[in-house]
């Protein structure tokens, strides 16, 4: 009998890892090459790590440390809420990676129910995260003014999201031996 898997599953698979490698790109980009600046223009450049401001006299940037900007009407708790929330679907993309390259080898389901849950929650992770830095510094917060990255974000959140559907979809259908994935072979 033959072993391999059917082909509309191998083509589900190849999609979720082009998804994955994609976001994966889209956050190490926005968050390490572009240093997580969400916002910026010429008299204003916030990001996750630092809050620049132009001096009007000298028109120089000065930029402030994070207990300094509480004078800014920032929090620091949301700022750090922001940063750790942005920063950690890095990691457990990287994981998920990993998890999703061992199913690949082991075929074994518990290692993408993990998969899954990784992706699930880098996705509700990076929707708090940003979600936290626009209530951090809404005063500051202008479409115009929104820089790459923080676009970038938003659309790697819209494709971990939809990661995150197909990967559970195949999941219910395919690997976990659900009622569909029974018919379907049943019909062959």
């Amino acid at each position: 009998m033959n072993d391999s898997p059917p082909p509309y599953r191998t083509l589900c698979l190849g999609n979720i890892f082009c998804l994955h490698i994609t976001v994966l790109g889209m956050l190490l980009f926005a968050l390490q090459f572009h240093l997580g600046e969400f916002i910026v223009s010429d008299d204003v450049i916030v990001g996750l790590n630092y809050f620049c401001l132009q001096i009007e006299t000298t028109r120089e940037m000065a930029c402030y440390s994070e207990w300094k900007i509480n004078e800014f009407s920032f929090t620091v708790a949301a700022i750090f809420t922001a940063r750790v929330c942005t920063y950690t679907p890095i990691v457990l993309c990287l994981f998920a990676l990993l998890a999703f390259l061992m199913y690949i080898y082991t075929k074994e389901k518990s290692v993408w129910s993990l998969f899954v849950v990784m992706v699930g929650l880098s996705d509700f992770l990076l929707l708090v995260g940003i979600t936290s830095f626009l209530g951090a510094s809404w005063h500051y917060v202008y479409v115009s003014k929104l820089s790459l990255s923080f676009f970038l974000c938003i659309c790697a959140w819209f494709l971990l999201g939809t990661e995150t559907i197909a990967s559970w979809k195949l999941w219910c259908d395919n690997i976990s031996g659900s009622n569909t994935a029974k018919r379907q072979l049943k019909q062959m």
